[in-house]
């Protein structure tokens, strides 16, 4: 048919749908229950307990962000703000 190459045509030269880049539905839900994709994306802080008990919290660039999930039954959260986690006992990560 020729809508079939039509459509291939589009692929292959990143038109229309194909132009974005889709996330594969099981990664995306495999980061998601790890605690390292924002429920909400203005509030992307990652307040993290630390291995020794300190309240850390991680800003987007920072050397450990990427790798920090978040575990709410651990008492883990998410802020808006930087001084919405220092208001609530957390210090920023030094890295």
């Amino acid at each position: 048919m020729a809508y079939d190459l039509d459509e291939k045509v589009v692929a292959v030269n990143d038109r229309g749908l194909h132009s974005s880049r889709v996330q594969d539905p099981a990664q995306y839900r495999k980061t998601r229950t790890k605690g390292r994709i924002p429920i909400d994306r203005n509030c992307a802080i990652k307040g993290n307990n630390s291995s020794s008990g300190k309240r850390i919290y991680h800003v987007a660039g920072q050397r450990f962000y990427e790798q920090t999930g978040i575990s709410t039954n651990k008492g883990e959260r998410w802020f808006c703000s930087a001084d919405e986690a220092v208001k609530a006992g957390w210090r920023k990560a030094r890295r």
